[in-house]
């Protein structure tokens, strides 16, 4: 993975293990909990999560998606379940044409960068990246 792509790793995992918590992908692609929690609100805007009624933890065990808020020390409830709600943010525009081959492109250049030049395979990839773009040329 490509250090400068955390974003693509979470919404990959989000995408094939969506019911796992925001904790247990974290974990899996080295980020915050937080850093998931807004990738997954921008994933599916206007959702909030309410399709689900239990996310998987990292312990393997099934918890509530809404969990209760905790009290605080004083007694009363947390600020955050007391606050109002934040706006949702406004709905994505409707998808056309796909656009980012060269998002992939990038991608694809920034891995190639990553071989060295002492890499003995060095020649072989390259010459294997330019069969295939001869052949899917258009």
């Amino acid at each position: 993975m490509s250090p400068a792509r955390p974003s693509c790793a979470v919404a990959i995992a989000l995408r094939e293990f969506g019911k796992l918590s925001d904790r247990a992908i974290a974990d899996m692609c080295a980020v915050s909990d937080h850093f998931v929690g807004s990738i997954r609100r921008v994933l599916s805007p206007g959702a909030n999560e309410s399709h689900l009624s239990s996310r998987t933890g990292r312990d393997g065990k099934e918890y509530p998606a809404h969990p209760t808020p905790r009290p605080s020390h004083d007694g009363s409830a947390s600020a955050e379940a007391t606050s109002p709600p934040e706006p949702a943010d406004p709905p994505l525009p409707k998808p056309g044409p796909p656009r980012n081959g060269m998002q992939f492109a990038r991608m694809a250049v920034m891995d190639l960068e990553q071989i060295r030049g002492d890499d003995l395979e060095r020649d072989q990839a390259f010459q294997f990246v330019r069969r295939w773009l001869d052949e899917h040329d258009t």
